[in-house]
């Protein structure tokens, strides 16, 4: 409990500092707010255009298909508020220049400070207008939204944090192996760019792989169709097979990384 508590203290003052550190830039701001804006707004249009055409998509209607990508929107707002910069600012550099060693002398957390508990702004302006897609695709549909569906979408959006989290953490803890990962930051957001696309509409063996291999599904595809009412309670159990599992991987990486990786001084 203590090291939860020191743990939760410690990301605290990281997002305090990360607002000071965007405060000062106030116009910055006010462009990442508007572009923001007109992305979400640009993307909607065109989906529109798109579903003017045919009723539906693989079973999937234009209100459905927008909250889909609200709901990955909001993921991505969430995961670029609070994990991609740990990771790419933080863990990455340490392996890479050499500097983890003084991480690991200090009495915290190791893992959990070096890929979680960051807080950048831009992700903050991302998350404003995936709740007006959300709200704007509610307006399409047919019926309200059941307290029971909306904390299971919560819980698997959860589990999606943890995936995106866990993916982008196991990408970049090659650099234990290699001398540089720089490549794969494309191959990540290529990656997390299909979370937004209907399973439906891909191949069979992508869907199975986009839920098992690399479950990429829990990010958005899943907590939407949990809002929607339209999920098999066996991803519940899905859902607690890949925490524990990406847990197992993530912490034996860590481990076999740690001992393979090489300071400056060394």
């Amino acid at each position: 409990m203590y090291q939860i508590r020191k743990n939760l203290k410690l990301v605290a003052r990281k997002i305090k500092l990360g607002i000071m550190v965007y405060l000062e830039y106030r116009s910055s701001l006010l462009f990442y707010t508007l572009s923001s804006f007109a992305w979400a707004i640009a993307s909607i249009v065109l989906q529109k255009f798109i579903f003017d055409e045919i009723v539906e998509l693989k079973g999937w209607t234009f209100g459905e298909f927008a909250l889909l990508n609200g709901v990955y929107n909001l993921s991505f707002a969430c995961f670029i508020m609070f994990s991609w910069g740990s990771v790419y600012e933080e863990f990455r550099p340490a392996v890479k220049e050499g500097r983890l060693d003084r991480i690991l002398t200090k009495p915290f957390a190791h893992k959990f400070f070096l890929t979680f508990g960051s807080f950048d702004m831009v992700g903050l302006f991302h998350l404003l207008p995936s709740m007006f897609i959300i709200i704007y695709a509610s307006q399409f549909l047919t019926f309200n939204f059941p307290l029971i569906n909306i904390i299971l979408a919560v819980v698997y959006f959860l589990v999606g944090q943890f995936v995106l989290n866990s993916i982008v953490y196991l990408f970049y803890a090659s650099t234990f192996w290699l001398t540089s990962a720089e490549h794969i930051s494309s191959a990540f957001w290529t990656l997390e760019s299909q979370s937004k696309t209907p399973l439906e509409i891909l191949p069979r063996f992508v869907r199975a792989a986009f839920l098992s291999i690399i479950p990429i599904g829990f990010v958005a595809y899943i907590p939407t169709k949990a809002l929607l009412g339209e999920l098999s309670s066996i991803f519940f159990l899905y859902a607690v097979f890949f925490v524990v599992f990406l847990t197992f991987v993530n912490r034996t990486v860590w481990r076999l990384g740690v001992q393979r990786y090489e300071s400056a001084s060394s």
